[in-house]
């Protein structure tokens, strides 16, 4: 009998699914209208198609329940309910936003998704059509609960013309991040839309915790380094800001001009306050926090209207520069060009053995020949036989030595078989050779005398 029922409520469900397939088709169609083509009998249609998808949405829910609790597979039965709901909501929410374009006096209870629509009569026949309002969006600050919560008690929640349902969903889409998570566990239902406010109230709308959170906003201002206008303004609309917040909570705040005074003018840079000193110098009473805050808009107007003039300094004429001016000019501009010359990027390095364009220690044909001739062929071509390169002898080289024996000459350059026998046989006297650091200095002296060496190259 179970089974019989549950195909039965399944059956139910897909009727509804059929009429929402059905819906999303005209709605199309309205879709490909303009909007400003469109009628006040279609919008009228349009809102009682509206009323009757909603009832449609109530009545899926509970058929919805019905299966959930029949059925074997509740997973699949949860995926699928969020698939329909999901077009219910993309439906209604279309639907609402057409409507609420087309809102006048008649219908301005009609709120938007986001947004609420609001109109002044400045006489009996001339309407003036004001600019959207947006829902602010909150994302669980307790800075900011004051304002989402008067913002949308005023546009929403206490609005009797739009359904619980609608404003359910209008709650939903305000809430962000550790906010949203407050009536997550909600189902969408129009009966469960003062719940959700309640629990929302309840979570945030707790009078100690925000005295706190705006006491910590005021007492943690960072220190100013620097002057800046747009500083002093963020001190400005800071205490303002966090001051009104604790008066709307019951705090006599008008009683703390001193403390307030003394903990901003604290955190100012040194101008500022220097400043703030010399203007307090000349009061014959305490300030009050008015007077400390007109102060601080006084001097913001002055550095912005300071840096206001620099950047709209006109540029000088070139054809108006004396002489000695162009002249210094021409030379700044002839020594950027050498500059630019001297700094580009130097040539690949060419080999001078075989010509191409690595260096001498990669170069294979070099590396083909004995000891004996790459010291020969280094001598022919006026190499220092330390580190390979024309325009110095050994003695001036700066770089490192053989790797093998230390000694000042090129390691390819060092005769191993001559380290072999020298290990072989200590006693064995005189120099190599082949290379050693006298026989460098002697080649690179030879090598002097036959053609003068010249900078750079590799």
């Amino acid at each position: 009998m179970s089974e019989e029922t549950l195909k039965e409520l399944i059956r139910q469900r897909g009727t509804y699914k059929g009429r929402v397939t059905k819906y999303k088709d005209y709605l199309s169609n309205i879709q490909k209208i303009d909007r400003s083509n469109i009628t006040s009998l279609q919008i009228k249609e349009l809102s009682l198609r509206l009323a009757r998808l909603q009832t449609l949405f109530s009545e899926f829910d509970s058929i919805q329940t019905q299966i959930e609790m029949k059925s074997d597979k509740l997973d699949d039965q949860m995926e699928e309910r969020d698939v329909i709901e999901t077009q219910f909501i993309s439906l209604i929410s279309a639907t609402q936003e057409i409507i609420d374009s087309h809102t006048n006096n008649d219908d301005r209870g009609s709120e938007g998704a986001r947004t609420a629509q609001s109109t002044f009569e400045t006489g009996p026949l001339s309407k003036i059509r004001l600019p959207t309002i947006s829902l602010p969006s909150f994302d669980g600050n307790y800075l900011k609960w004051l304002e989402f919560r008067d913002t949308f008690e005023a546009m929403i929640h206490v609005n009797e013309s739009i359904p619980d349902i609608n404003k359910y969903h209008y709650l939903r889409s305000s809430l962000e991040g550790s906010a949203s998570v407050v009536i997550k566990s909600l189902e969408f239902t129009a009966k469960n839309y003062k719940t959700a406010w309640e629990l929302l109230c309840e979570r945030f709308d707790n009078k100690n915790l925000l005295i706190n959170n705006h006491m910590k906003a005021l007492f943690h201002i960072d220190p100013q380094t620097r002057e800046s206008h747009r500083s002093i303004r963020f001190l400005i609309d800071h205490i303002t800001k966090n001051l009104s917040a604790l008066k709307s909570l019951g705090r006599p705040t008008d009683s703390w001009d001193d403390v307030i005074i003394y903990l901003v003018a604290s955190k100012l840079d040194p101008t500022t306050s220097r400043k703030w000193e010399e203007y307090k110098a000349n009061l014959t009473d305490l300030p009050a926090l008015s007077e400390f805050l007109k102060f601080l808009r006084t001097r913001a107007d002055v550095l912005e209207t300071m840096v206001a003039c620099r950047s709209d300094k006109p540029a000088e004429n070139k054809y108006l520069q004396p002489k000695a001016t162009k002249a210094f000019v021409a030379a700044a501009t002839a020594s950027r060009k050498q500059q630019t010359h001297f700094s580009k990027a130097p040539p690949p390095p060419t080999c001078p053995v075989c010509h191409g364009a690595h260096r001498i220690s990669e170069c294979v044909k070099f590396k083909d020949m004995n000891v004996e001739s790459r010291s020969s062929e280094a001598l022919k071509l006026h190499l220092c036989l330390n580190c390979l390169r024309r325009g110095h002898n050994v003695e001036q080289c700066r770089l490192g030595s053989c790797q093998v024996c230390k000694e000042k000459h090129n390691t390819l350059l060092h005769n191993y078989n001559q380290s072999l026998s020298l290990q072989a046989d200590n006693k064995t006297a005189g120099p190599a050779p082949v290379i050693s650091a006298a026989s460098a200095c002697a080649a690179n002296a030879i090598a002097d005398r036959e053609g003068t060496f010249w900078w750079g190259g590799p």
